[in-house]
């Protein structure tokens, strides 16, 4: 989706009116957006703080909570700091190296993203601080990453041991 070329503002206001509609005709809490490290925007003002924006600024019309909750893979602390500080504004953040240091250490698979978990100590880290890969070394993405979340608060981590992302999106139970 074209959310910061030439001629994007339709693309990026019909996503945002999307949202809206979730939050004000079905009446929903929360949004999850999905995968926000696929999103191509190098915009002077991204299409994810236009979004963060637009939620806050109806949930004051509406008076409720709404949450925002982006899931990426790279483990960028930005996206739960608020704008005021540079970062994104969202209320919390999936965090994938929870379920995969578990998921490892369960099954004892190491194909694809797996290979750089199935450590005890990397699953405490990710109890303690949030993510595994805070600026380290990846083995699978031949580089180092993420950003540090230690400090954060826990409360601004969704976890979980199972989700539609790594059983629906495998053809196979191993691939």
């Amino acid at each position: 989706m074209n959310l910061h070329g030439a001629d994007s503002n339709e693309a990026r206001r019909f996503s945002i009116e999307n949202a809206l509609y979730w939050v004000n005709d079905c009446h929903i809490d929360a949004l999850r957006l999905d995968a926000v490290h696929a999103i191509q925007d190098n915009s002077p003002r991204t299409f994810l703080e236009e979004l963060v924006k637009a939620i806050a600024e109806e949930a004051k019309q509406l008076d409720p909570i709404i949450y925002l909750i982006a899931e990426s893979a790279d483990n960028d602390v930005r996206l739960i700091q608020t704008q005021e500080s540079g970062g994104y504004g969202a209320d919390a953040q999936w965090n994938d190296d929870f379920h995969h240091c578990l998921h490892a250490l369960l099954t004892g698979e190491r194909n694809g993203y797996y290979q750089d978990y199935g450590q005890v100590q990397k699953l405490a880290k990710a109890i303690k601080e949030g993510f595994v890969y805070s600026g380290e070394y990846s083995n699978y993405r031949c580089r180092e990453q993420g950003t540090s979340s230690e400090g954060v608060s826990a409360l601004r981590f969704v976890v979980c041991a199972q989700a539609h992302d790594y059983v629906g999106n495998r053809s196979r139970p191993n691939g």
